[in-house]
Parts: structure tokens; C-alpha cells; sequence
């Protein structure tokens, strides 16, 4: 694929998600924007259009969901600064240079965090991944409990940790709900998509 190309698709995409984004502040569904756009870009492929709106969440979503959002921010808060905390107090920081401290900040983190806040869910896949994994380090620790001499720091990562994992994927699989493709019987046809019934919102 050339750079052209690339450009094209890039543009085409951000076209796709600021339509999404302004008929969502319309009360629109994603059934009826992915109709909508399906008929205004016939060269598009429904299931790209589909790819995008996806994880762009309707105000109605945005609305039933703000809760299980802003605690899953709140626990990624708290799981960045006990990091922090952690690294300043094995002494792992170069206090010697000025921005030495930049290297224990965990952008990736921050990066996701700021995603999730704007209702993009394209990453909370990555993060119910990196959290899980993180989750297990609290195997260890667990274990040391009960022999009565635990890392307190390392169970409370873990804690946070599998919390995070948790939220995400619940807000993954409710907030932005796989979609359907039906084949056209006829195979002459594009495929047609088929979103879940948005919570709180009747489809048309």
C-alpha cells in the first residue's frame, strides 16, 4: 500500500469518526450513523465503517455508563501514583537529572486513560490485557500472605490491577458491544451490519 493510499484511508477514517462523533450529540444510535454513512460512502466497506464507530460511544451509552468509566479512571489514578510511589521508594529514580522522574511516569497508562475519558474504546482491549497480566502478580504475594510476611506494595499493585482488567473488560463488552455481519442472501449485495440494541436508547 502506498502513502497515498494511506493518507486516503487515514483521512477517510477521521471523516467517518467526526460524522459518528457530531450525529451522536444528535441522539443517533450507531445503527442508524452506520446506515447513514453506508449510503453517503458506497466505497467504503460497511465492516471498516462499522470498525470505527464501534468504539465511538452515543451520548445515551456515555450516559448509563459514566459511572463504571470514571471508576475505572479512578482505579487507573490510583494504580499510577502507587507506582510512583513504589519506584521513588525502591530508589530507582536518578535524583541526580532533572527529569529523571519522567522515567517512572507510565505513559501507556496515562495514554489509555485519556482514550478512555474521551469514550474512545479502541483501547480498553490492550488494557484488559496489559492489566490481566499485571493481575498476576499478585500470585506471589498471595501466596507470602499466608505464610504471614507478604509485600503489601506488590498485593496492592496486583489488587489495582485486576480491578482495572475488570472494568475495562466489562466496559468493553458493554459499552462497545461487538456488531453482527449478515450476508446479503441474494450474494449480490454488501453485507449488512447489525449493532446490539444501545442500553438506554431504542433503535429505529
Amino acid at each position: 500500500m502506498d502513502r497515498n493510499r494511506i493518507l486516503c484511508d487515514a483521512m477517510k477514517k477521521r471523516d467517518i469518526r467526526r460524522f459518528a462523533e457530531e450525529r451522536f450529540l444528535l441522539g443517533y444510535s450507531r445503527q442508524q450513523v452506520q446506515n447513514e454513512l453506508v449510503l453517503l460512502h458506497p466505497e467504503v466497506a460497511p465492516k471498516r465503517i462499522a470498525g470505527v464507530i464501534r468504539y465511538l460511544a452515543p451520548e445515551a451509552t456515555r450516559s448509563h455508563f459514566r459511572a463504571y468509566q470514571q471508576g475505572l479512571l479512578a482505579v487507573m489514578v490510583l494504580a499510577v501514583v502507587l507506582e510512583l510511589v513504589q519506584t521513588f521508594n525502591a530508589g530507582w529514580i536518578d535524583r541526580s537529572q532533572p527529569w529523571g522522574w519522567l522515567s517512572a511516569v507510565p505513559f501507556a497508562t496515562l495514554f489509555l486513560g485519556y482514550s478512555i475519558y474521551r469514550w474512545r474504546g479502541n483501547g480498553l482491549s490492550l488494557l484488559v490485557v496489559l492489566s490481566g497480566m499485571g493481575a498476576f502478580g499478585m500470585m506471589e504475594p498471595l501466596r507470602d500472605m499466608f505464610n504471614g510476611h507478604a509485600d503489601q506494595w506488590e498485593l496492592g499493585s496486583g489488587s489495582l490491577s485486576l480491578l482495572i482488567s475488570i472494568l475495562a473488560g466489562y466496559l468493553l463488552s458493554r459499552a462497545f458491544p461487538k456488531f453482527k455481519v449478515e450476508e446479503d442472501p441474494s450474494g449480490v449485495g454488501p453485507p449488512r451490519i447489525i449493532f446490539p440494541s444501545e442500553t438506554g436508547m431504542a433503535m429505529m
